[in-house]
């Protein structure tokens, strides 16, 4: 998922967190500036067969990635499950709707609650929920994120991947809207990541 951005400390950061019965950050925005070294460290991460739990995960993501993220930067989340949250997701999305983060879910397979992923994104939800029938979705899912990220108001962001995993992106604000939308959002150009 991170194959079509510009990864460095000054463009797009990348950080991610695991949510299961338990959250936690597996690395964080300032860990790594080398795409290999992402995706490895992504590949290697161990997925908990356990509950899904949302919220935990939103809330690791707010206070040990968003929290040390650069000052003045957009901050974007995106949020890949394939279960329904056990805990309260009300109260983390709207704690970093009110960070502002740009907060994009993915719903995979078939458990899923669309009202869950609904509650967990940003307005106009149409426009920052997907949905994908099995893994092998994500890869055009990944593509519509891009375009939908790189064509708005961020072309370097922070975003947090968030898929029983967060993973996190930064850049600065340009006009116009990622990570997957049919219909890019607000954009006035498209632009490169």
């Amino acid at each position: 998922m991170v194959d079509f951005y510009h990864i460095s400390p000054d463009t797009t950061n990348v950080a991610a967190a695991v949510f299961s019965s338990n959250a936690s950050t597996t690395f964080r925005l300032d860990s790594y500036y080398s795409k290999s070294r992402i995706n490895s460290t992504m590949d290697a991460i161990i997925f908990p067969g356990e509950d899904t739990r949302i919220g935990s995960g939103l809330t690791v993501v707010r206070n040990e990635i968003f929290t040390h993220a650069r000052r003045g930067v957009p901050n974007i989340l995106v949020t890949i499950t394939d279960g329904v949250s056990i805990d309260d997701i009300a109260l983390p999305s709207a704690l970093l709707k009110a960070m502002e983060v740009v907060m994009f879910s993915v719903g995979l397979g078939d458990f899923y609650v669309k009202e869950q992923l609904d509650e967990i994104s940003s307005d106009p939800v149409y426009s920052y929920v997907f949905e994908a029938s099995s893994v092998d979705g994500l890869a055009v899912i990944a593509t519509r994120l891009k375009t939908a990220i790189c064509t708005g108001n961020w072309c370097n962001y922070d975003t947090a991947y968030y898929y029983t995993t967060y993973c996190a992106f930064r850049n600065p604000p340009i006009i116009g809207y990622e990570r997957d939308l049919l219909n890019p959002l607000y954009a006035s150009e498209k632009r490169d990541c």
